[in-house]
């Protein structure tokens, strides 16, 4: 695991170059860091300079220290109601349907309308249980 410095409020845009290079990163609660399980390539450290502020080898615990929230529920479950906090669905809420393996299906509310999406658990944050609004 490697720990990334970016610049605050950067995050979403450099996961989003990440992952077109096929790397896969994620958010800390901490701003201004991410997480990636690989190592990045000499060519992007060189494209993305002023962006990646840093890199630092980290192992699984710490990782983990820096990813769980502390006092809330962290597990997503079909019917909890969520907002994306990052990616292109950024902002909008909605309610979990299928929880999988490193995805969510959701409904989320798109300006009225109901949109079907597939979301990275990474991506989401609860904001209430299926029995807070029913």
């Amino acid at each position: 695991m490697y720990l990334l410095t970016v610049p605050g409020g950067k995050e979403t845009l450099i996961i989003t170059i990440l992952r077109k290079n096929g790397i896969e990163a994620r958010k800390t609660r901490e701003r201004g860091l991410l997480i990636s399980k690989t190592e990045l390539p000499p060519f992007l450290l060189s494209d993305l300079k002023g962006y990646i502020l840093s890199l630092t080898e980290i192992d699984d615990n710490r990782a983990e220290q820096l990813t769980t929230r502390s006092h809330e529920q962290t597990e997503i479950r079909a019917g909890d109601l969520i907002e994306v906090v990052a990616g292109p669905y950024e902002g909008l809420k909605g309610i979990a349907r299928k929880v999988s393996e490193g995805e969510v299906s959701v409904e989320l509310n798109f300006g009225g309308k109901t949109i079907s999406a597939q979301v990275a658990r990474e991506e989401l944050k609860i904001t209430g249980s299926p029995l807070s609004w029913v």
